[in-house]
């Protein structure tokens, strides 16, 4: 092995860097999850091209009436590769705003969070439990339970809770229909 290849190797025993790689991408998505929920992810990375660029250009813009067309001109003529810098500034702020329209539509018109957290309501869940600090306090707090339980779990515990924990506290909601059960599961599910 080479010299820098066994300084890769120690520094990524040592940072562990495999390991926060494999838990940032190595993470089952829920049924259902298409290319149409990348909108929002694809406008914060977006977001990060629009920073970035955005500080390579203020680092040569100057804003003056005297100067800045001057400044503009030294960014897209003189400097190496400032046309690029330039023009993936000025196409990303345009996607940005595309990619936020179609992140809001989607999530409008699919109202993947909708129904769920409508029974949720409805049930009076939130007089047990809490999510983000809102409710009750005589059950566990649900702002995480997506990351700890699977949807089928949290379908049959809702259910009949004593079925997969004897000595649970929680009453069983036999009176939710199989969907109405689905689609709570499928908003706990979110909560990460």
């Amino acid at each position: 092995m080479r010299g820098h290849g066994r300084i890769a190797a120690y520094l990524e025993e040592r940072l562990e860097l495999p390991t926060i790689w494999a838990r940032f991408t190595d993470r089952p998505l829920p049924k259902g999850v298409g290319w149409l929920h990348t909108f929002g992810s694809a406008t914060l990375f977006l977001l990060l091209v629009q920073a970035i660029t955005g500080v390579f250009l203020a680092f040569y813009y100057v804003p003056s009436p005297e100067h800045a067309y001057e400044s503009v001109r030294l960014i897209t003529s003189e400097l190496a590769f400032g046309r690029i810098v330039r023009g993936v500034h000025g196409w990303g702020a345009s996607l940005v705003v595309v990619f936020i329209g179609l992140h809001l539509l989607r999530t409008l018109f699919m109202g993947s969070f909708t129904e769920g957290l409508e029974v949720y309501a409805r049930a009076g869940c939130s007089a047990c439990h809490t999510i983000d600090g809102q409710g009750g306090s005589a059950g566990p707090d649900l702002s995480r339970v997506g990351q700890s339980r699977s949807e089928e779990w949290l379908v049959r515990y809702t259910r009949d809770p004593r079925s997969t924990n004897p000595s649970a506290e929680m009453p069983p909601f036999s009176e939710l229909t199989d969907e109405e059960l689905r689609a709570l599961a499928a908003y706990l599910g979110t909560r990460r």
